[in-house]
């Protein structure tokens, strides 16, 4: 093992970025355009006016950095337990939730006789 080298490799950075079209990742102009164009079919055809507009405020988002969707998106996922993230001031995540539990007071049968 001493006459082994580790060679690390180059990794491009348009090897690790996400598909874009009209500067928004496939899934999200999907999405954008979807949403609006069945609104526009069942409400009213203004919502089509709409498509547009997303897909270039949101482009804009990501011109600079494609990756901006999926940060918001881990963000969002790890925000954790509003009350947690009060006690310990840090976002935290636990591998299990507590169902909320009734409080009552358990008498004993003895005590009716007192």
């Amino acid at each position: 093992m001493e006459g082994y080298r580790s060679k690390s490799h180059t990794v491009y950075k348009a090897l690790e970025r996400p598909a874009l079209c009209f500067g928004l990742p496939m899934q999200l102009l999907f999405v954008v355009c979807a949403v609006p164009f069945l609104l526009g079919m069942f409400i009213s055809l203004i919502f089509w006016i709409l498509i547009p507009v997303l897909v270039f405020f949101l482009g804009l988002l990501s011109k600079k950095d494609p990756h901006i969707y999926n940060l918001l998106y881990l963000k969002f996922k790890t925000l954790g337990n509003r009350k947690a993230n009060l006690y310990y001031g840090a976002n935290t995540i636990f591998s299990q939730k507590y169902e909320p539990i009734k409080m009552f007071v358990l008498k004993r049968q003895n005590d009716k006789a007192r």
